[in-house]
This record gives structure tokens, sequence and C-alpha cells, in this order.
């Protein structure tokens, strides 16, 4: 029953405002400035795109754009892209086009154009064939055009929809049949013509259910198992030729990782510390790593952030202050991280006043502070994208603000 329930969904989407003839079904909004429908039926005739003056189609086969409201000043090469106004931000993730985000408490799902600054939220669209208070969204990821993301259908089960934004498409990946009802997908990524997920075993929080590692092919619809049963996995991620994921067996986070084109999960961290929060970009890993401080994940004191080459498997220490810094992102040549040393106590976990992004070029070994904006505000969980930085921004009492945009280049860096 589920399984037929997604597909009617991923059906209704990808057709939601396409005409009926099956050959025009994918051509809805593909561009605004040249849509022009020659065929005589008027009934199917209508092309709901239209200008709304930011370069979205107000109208798509799949989405109803609106232009993001207008954004307080930030200073130069800031934009704000998501407001409070839209709702509560619990997750996100950014590529070079759009930025993700899954909302509370009505559990939306909004996707931001970047470029043209609008963002539609997806269980608006008319067409949308389900209760939107039957459905929920986790855990998106962006890889180019194409977005992922974890569905569920009112209990009845979860699946990984990818939404492909210019095909207009909707598709459903991952189904395991084997699945009870307690079983859930807790993470996933994607990368060109795979998708990597961590699928629990049983029941449970995050952190206390087992989960096992798979890497899905989407054109065969085969997951194949990268990691070990029975395990406590955590933020799986993938660039490339790699995935790569966090394993807290016995009580010691270490940063795994497996190459696709040879099959080989292997170890990178190996140390009896903590290592957490690993981002990839061109086979170089970053993470959080807790060796400086008292070992533990229990309070982040004296977190630094390290890079490890997987090919040359060369490891290097990035920061060295006496302050919590960790949370990093990798770009190029470019690491980015929240970093603590503006704080009252530079090493309590909930000091979050004074908190800043901080970035480090790997072309000239010199740290930059990203961010610096006065009074109780503090800038968490940074993501970069070439040489553009996006950050949440939070004020004193710890509720979600906006999540910036920031280009380095408008700050000399």
């Amino acid at each position: 029953m589920r399984y037929l329930m997604l597909m009617a969904l991923a059906t209704a989407l990808a057709c939601a405002g396409c005409s009926n003839d099956p050959a025009d079904s994918m051509d809805a909004g593909s561009d605004s400035s040249t849509d022009t429908d020659t065929d005589s039926d008027s009934d199917t005739d209508t092309d709901t795109d239209t200008d709304t003056g930011t370069g979205c189609a107000s109208g798509t086969a799949i989405f109803d754009w609106v232009p993001n409201p207008e954004a307080e000043d930030c200073g130069p090469g800031c934009t704000q892209l998501v407001f409070q106004a839209i709702n509560t931000v619990t997750e996100w993730s950014v590529g070079e086009n759009y930025l993700t985000v899954t909302t509370v408490p009505e559990a939306d799902f909004i996707i931001v154009d970047i470029e043209n600054n609008c963002h539609a939220v997806v269980k608006q669209h008319p067409g949308y064939p389900v209760s939107p208070d039957l459905t929920t969204f986790r855990r998106p990821w962006v890889d180019s055009n194409v977005i992922t993301v974890i569905f569920n259908l009112s209990n009845e089960g979860e699946d990984i929809l990818e939404i492909d934004i210019g095909q207009e498409s909707w598709a459903s990946h991952g189904y395991h049949e084997e699945l009870d009802e307690q079983g859930q997908y807790q993470y996933q990524a994607s990368s060109g013509e795979k998708i990597s997920y961590l699928l629990a075993e049983t029941d449970g929080s995050m952190s206390s259910a087992y989960k096992q590692a798979f890497l899905l092919d989407k054109t065969t619809q085969e997951a194949t198992p990268i990691s070990e049963e029975h395990r406590r996995l955590y933020y799986i991620r993938m660039e490339g030729d790699y995935v790569i994921w966090e394993d807290n067996q016995g009580n010691n986070l270490d940063i795994y990782a497996h190459k696709i084109s040879t099959g080989v999960t292997s170890n990178l961290s190996e140390h009896e510390s903590a290592q957490y929060h690993s981002r990839i970009d061109d086979g170089r890993v970053v993470w959080s790593d807790l060796r400086n401080g008292d070992g533990t994940y229990s309070n982040f004191r004296y977190a630094d952030v390290y890079l490890y080459d997987i090919e040359s498997e060369e490891l290097t220490r990035i920061t060295d202050e006496a302050a919590i810094q960790h949370y990093p992102d990798i770009s190029g040549n470019r690491i980015v991280w929240q970093d603590s040393r503006a704080c009252g106590d530079p090493n309590y976990m909930y000091d979050f006043a004074g908190v800043n992004i901080w970035m480090y070029d790997l072309s000239t070994g010199q740290e930059h502070q990203v961010t610096s904006m006065p009074g109780p505000e503090f800038h968490l969980h940074p993501q970069i994208v070439g040489d553009v930085v996006y950050y949440e921004a939070f004020d004193s009492d710890g509720s979600f603000a906006t999540v910036y945009r920031q280009e380095l280049s408008a700050l000399g860096l």
C-alpha cells in the first residue's frame, strides 16, 4: 500500500500542471521566456509560468515559486536567504544553485532558488496529491540541481525522494521491502547516479538506534551494504568516489570512508578520542576532533578542526586556539568552521554569544574571520560552496533567526 501511494505521489507531482499529452508532460516551467504552446487543444494549452520579476517562474510542474521577502542589510556581499516569517528551520543543505530546508511545526519542505532570490514550499503546490498534514520531510541534500530528501507518509513508512529541478521530475528510491514499521532511514546523501543512506535496524532515537550504511544505484535500484551491520552510525555524506560517515562503536566516534570504485571501507581517524561532523571535497575530509581536550563528545572542550587527505593519508591540524572550534566544511582550498574564541567562556558548549564563522585558506596558510555581527547574536553550522559561505544566525535566546549567504570576495578573501 505504501509503495503504491508513493508511486502515485511521484507520478502526480511529476505531471501536476502539465498537459494530457505525455510528450508535453515535462515541458511546463522549463523556460518561462520561451514557453510557447502551438497545440490546438485549448483545454491543455494553458501555460502556468509567468514572470514574477525575480527570474523565477511563478508556477511550474511541481513548484509555485514566490519572491523572497525584502531582506535586511547584512553587509557587503551578504544576502538573507531564509526568513523567520517562513517558519522555524530544523535542517538545511546547500549547493551551487539551491538551498533546501525542512521546518517545524508545519513540517514543510522549502527550496530556495539562490540566484533568483525566491522560494517554493513544496506542499503548497495545488497539484500536491497527499494531505499536507500526512507528510513530513527530513535530512535534505543538494547535489547540483538534484535534491534528495527522506519522505515520511503519515507513518505508513519512509522513502528517499529525488527531485530533479531541471527536469521537473520526482522519483522514489531506496524502498526496502524487508523493513517493518520499526525501521527507518536516518541520514542520506546523493552524488551523480548514487544515493547513500543509513538505515536504522530498530526503532529509536538517532543516537540509540543501530544502523547500517547502504549505497543505492539509481538506475538499477540495487542497494549494496557498505558497512557492517548493527553499528551506531551518524551523518552520512558523499562526494565523487567517496562516502563518509561517523561510527560510534565502542563509545568512540571515528570517521569512516567507503571508496565506491574499489568497494573498500576504512577507518580514517583511528584515534582514542572522538572525531565527528565530517565533510568531504575532492577526496579531502575535514572533521571536528577532541584529541587536544578531554577526548569525549560530552562537552566539546578544546575541539579542533583537522584535515585528512584520503589518497596521501596525510593528517593536518587546522585550528589551535584554546576554544571550541568545530562543525567544519570544505570547498576547494577553503575550510570554514564555527569558532567560540570570542565567547565569555570559549570552552563552554552552551556559551554561544560571540560564536562566529572563521575560514582557513590552504593555498595561503592564513585564517580569516568571516562573520562579526555585533550584539548577542551568534553564527553556527557553516557550509561553503566555492567562495560563498552559508550559515545560520541565531538570537540570544537560541531561537532560529535566518540563514545568510556571504560572498568571500566582498570581504577581500
